[in-house]
């Protein structure tokens, strides 16, 4: 994160890119064991020092990620870190973008947020057991689906069953 990051509540939505797990047919932070809800915006919780603030808060790294660029997640897909995260929370990894708003900082790399919503998942190749459950998720949170980028499709490439996308 940038030292210069100041944040400010947005007019309209940002639209970045980000890593999520599904699970049970549902969207699940990253990193997190936090499932994304369905049909109502991810809201950012900010316990640093036993208090509840609002976030994302200046002196804590909380908040919803989104990267700028989909360059910045590709190293990480490139290096199948993506598979490794999936092994240790379960589920299958998607790609795609998140709309952001309410207090936002912005950083170099990106933003972190208040609110979020996905607004698309990137099309890559699944297995065939995963690709019937891309489908209900992209009706139960009511978002579409994207051709992959060239850069995202290039790394990914064809997976197997057990690739960073199934």
């Amino acid at each position: 994160m940038s030292s210069a990051a100041f944040p400010y509540d947005t007019l309209g939505p940002i639209e970045g890119y980000r890593v999520w797990r599904m699970d049970d047919d549902r969207l699940f932070s990253f990193s997190r064991d936090a499932p994304w809800p369905v049909q109502r915006p991810m809201v950012a919780r900010c316990l640093g020092d036993g208090e509840d603030r609002r976030a994302p808060h200046p002196s804590c790294r909380c908040g919803i990620y989104a990267a700028r660029d989909l360059g910045l997640l590709c190293p990480t897909i490139a290096m199948g870190t993506l598979r490794d995260w999936g092994m240790v929370f379960g589920g299958a990894i998607v790609v795609g973008t998140a709309r952001l708003w309410g207090r936002v900082y912005e950083h170099e790399r990106g933003w972190r947020s208040e609110l979020a919503y996905p607004t698309a998942i990137f099309s890559l190749p699944v297995s065939a057991q995963t690709a019937p459950r891309i489908e209900r998720l992209l009706e139960a949170y009511a978002i579409v689906l994207r051709p992959a980028p060239p850069a995202l499709a290039r790394l990914c490439g064809p997976t197997s069953a057990d690739g960073p996308l199934s």
